[in-house]
């Protein structure tokens, strides 16, 4: 399949190199806001030909199967209606679009159009989220109560260098910081379902920008699991925890490791974010990480190129979003 990348950060770099493993498989050309650093991007993954306007790649690469869309989320719902004139396969980086009006938007073009999206939670992939989902249904008369603490630190001069959407409520369907923690939210939704009751929410607000330092949020599943949701971005020594809780049962995301990394290599990783990014790593953050399942999610979605995945999940996880940022 020939594809078209868009977008030339982090989650592109991953979907670039591990398209290069599926066969039959190829990105063919990719887009960019900036000339250089897309030439630059383009050359490094082998891609032939490289753009800085989409209109323009989608027109040009007339062979194109398929778009992948790697972009930040304020930019998304557009670049799918383009990208829908010109194919009927597209993959979407998650959230897929920012506000419940986007999702009724797509909706209505989705009823009109024969498309294919879907929407990529790798981690959905990993041995420890299968293991998750086992042990939920198995205990799950007994579960009561579900536990999610997600931290993502990032410093005020992040906010404020790096694109609108990220100090934005507009633009970021009332908040960022769940937008930040999709991976977990939809984690555990997506065992539980999305019968939910929000019962309160709470976010508080620093350093004169929309975005929220911390978000804490009581759900009720089912009208009779509590799920307890609290996100921040204050520090980065609190660890993502996620935990189940029942009539004699009990069991969390640390006891499923997501991947296997060699200490060697975490240590590594460690000492490179402290160089970078002045912010380091959690080791069991790394020891839990979810990066590794571009592979299979991508290989799943381009093999099965005539059925959706998770784009129910992705629209459900954008409502539930908007509501409890409406309800805080």
């Amino acid at each position: 399949m020939k594809l078209c990348l868009i977008g030339t950060g982090s989650a592109a770099n991953n979907i670039a190199k591990n398209i290069k493993k599926i066969n039959n498989s190829k990105i063919i050309a990719v887009c960019g806001t900036s000339k250089d650093h897309t030439k630059k991007f383009a050359n490094k993954h082998n891609i032939p030909n490289s753009y800085n306007s989409l209109q323009e790649m989608l027109n040009k690469e007339k062979e194109i199967q398929g778009a992948i869309i790697a972009t930040i989320p304020t930019r998304h719902f557009k670049e799918i209606v383009l990208c829908s004139k010109h194919t009927d396969f597209i993959i979407v980086e998650k959230p897929v679009v920012t506000s419940i009006k986007e999702v009724n938007e797509l909706k209505n073009l989705l009823k009109n159009k024969n498309i294919t999206i879907s929407v990529n939670y790798q981690m959905r992939y990993s041995k420890g989220y299968k293991k998750l989902k086992e042990e939920f249904n198995k205990n799950k008369s007994k579960i009561n109560y579900i536990n999610l603490q997600f931290s993502h630190f990032r410093d005020k001069a992040y906010f404020s260098n790096h694109g609108s959407w990220r100090k934005s409520k507009s633009k970021s369907a009332g908040g960022v910081l769940l937008q930040q923690g999709i991976h977990w939210l939809n984690l555990i939704c997506s065992i539980t379902g999305y019968n939910s009751e929000i019962l309160a929410s709470k976010a508080s607000f620093k350093d004169g920008i929309e975005t929220e330092n911390s978000i804490s949020t009581n759900l009720l599943i089912d009208n009779k699991i509590k799920f307890d949701i609290f996100m921040s971005r204050d520090t980065h020594t609190k660890q993502t925890q996620i935990n189940f809780f029942g009539e004699n049962t009990s069991f969390s995301l640390k006891d499923y490791k997501f991947s296997k990394i060699n200490p060697q290599t975490n240590i590594l990783n460690r000492i490179k974010s402290i160089i970078s990014r002045k912010s380091p790593l959690l080791l069991n953050f790394s020891i839990n990480s979810y990066s590794g399942r571009y592979y299979d999610f991508l290989s799943d979605a381009i093999k099965n190129k005539n059925k959706s995945l998770f784009l129910e999940d992705a629209f459900n996880d954008i409502i539930l979003i908007e509501n409890i940022y409406k309800k805080s």
